[in-house]
């Protein structure tokens, strides 16, 4: 069998060859830098997310209120110029822009300084009162077990071993209760599944912040006992829960006292993924909450607070903003029980001097 001869190749044919070669090695490289780029950035993105949790938390917060605020825009177009508050001769333009002061801190607060309510006789104030104002709805998939206690409600979040939410009012009668304050706090009897207990907290570095205040609940033996169950607290930055929290509790009983009766709904506010604490693994909010509702002044008014969980320092007035603010924080929706053109009037601007700070 004769032997198969090699293909011999001209020059031109070799250089050619050669230079193909070398074209495909160029690519290739070119590719895998620009691979070893994407996969840097991408690894850089993930640290970067898990250090900070709460930014991608923040961006689609900031994604979703300007996709509400166009819509609500387009809505206010459409509408006929014909609505107005019930029984007010002057109705406030949806469209007036809140004021904007920038606080201590760098953050924005909101406030009406042009867009007071209107005067004394303007709402007609219910004669039996409302019932459970103080209920709020979820506007976000999340776990929730509903805790009746005996003087507030609490939605229980087993995920976060915290609550979503905890709501009362409080009365000018009860701010005159005289209960001895509890040494102890007490895991959750109601509680279904996995629920806090005292030492997840030991040496964490963070307080157990009560959420419906414990001198709120003196009024009676069992609800100041009930105040210290685990459901009701949450993990606090000793600066913030001594400090500011703390006035912003001595600042709701004297509104209490002054207009008999407000609402108050307050709880954290928790990354997707967080910091925890303890053998049950508690979540640490990044941030806390207060909405107050004055119901029965004429006319009705509210008011929300939003705290970093970090050392809080400077005026009340740095921390206050409306309570839609709250709502688009938090994904809550509060005060429904109201009629709807008084919910939204209250919610979407606040009068600091009616509140004394």
């Amino acid at each position: 069998m004769a032997k198969k001869q090699p293909v011999k190749r001209t020059k031109r044919q070799t250089t050619r060859r050669k230079t193909k070669r070398g074209q495909t090695t160029i690519f290739r490289r070119i590719g895998s830098v620009f691979l070893c780029i994407f996969l840097v950035f991408l690894m850089a993105a993930g640290i970067y997310c898990y250090i900070y949790p709460e930014c991608p938390r923040k961006w689609t917060e900031e994604l979703q209120e300007f996709i509400h605020a166009k819509g609500n825009h387009e809505q206010r177009q459409a509408k006929t110029s014909s609505s107005a508050l019930p029984s007010s001769s002057e109705t406030p333009s949806p469209e007036k822009s809140l004021s904007e002061t920038s606080s201590a801190d760098g953050s924005q607060t909101e406030y009406a300084e042009n867009n007071k309510p209107p005067g004394k006789g303007s709402y007609t104030l219910p004669t039996a009162g409302y019932n459970e104002l103080e209920f709020t709805y979820l506007r976000q998939t999340r776990h929730e077990q509903l805790i009746r206690h005996t003087g507030f409600t609490v939605s229980y979040n087993e995920h976060w071993r915290l609550p979503n939410w905890v709501g009362y009012e409080l009365t000018r009668e009860k701010t005159g209760g005289k209960a001895k304050r509890q040494s102890r706090f007490l895991k959750d009897p109601h509680v279904k599944g996995v629920c806090a207990i005292h030492g997840d907290y030991t040496k964490s570095g963070y307080d157990r912040g009560h959420m419906a205040a414990a001198a709120d609940m003196a009024w009676s033996e069992l609800s100041m006992k009930e105040s210290f169950y685990l459901s009701n607290v949450c993990p606090q930055h000793p600066d913030l829960n001594r400090r500011k929290w703390k006035e912003l509790e001595d600042k709701v009983r004297d509104w209490a006292v002054a207009d008999s009766a407000i609402i108050i709904v307050c709880g954290p506010v928790v990354a997707d993924r967080c910091e925890t604490i303890g053998k049950n693994r508690i979540s640490v909010p990044y941030q806390f909450f207060k909405v107050i509702l004055s119901p029965y002044t004429d006319p009705p008014r509210a008011i929300g607070f939003l705290f970093d969980n970090q050392r809080a320092t400077g005026d009340l007035i740095n921390y206050a903003v409306t309570v839609d603010s709250v709502e688009r924080v938090t994904g809550l929706n509060f005060f429904s029980v109201l009629p709807d053109e008084i919910e939204e009037f209250v919610e979407k601007a606040f009068d600091a001097s009616a509140w004394g700070i």
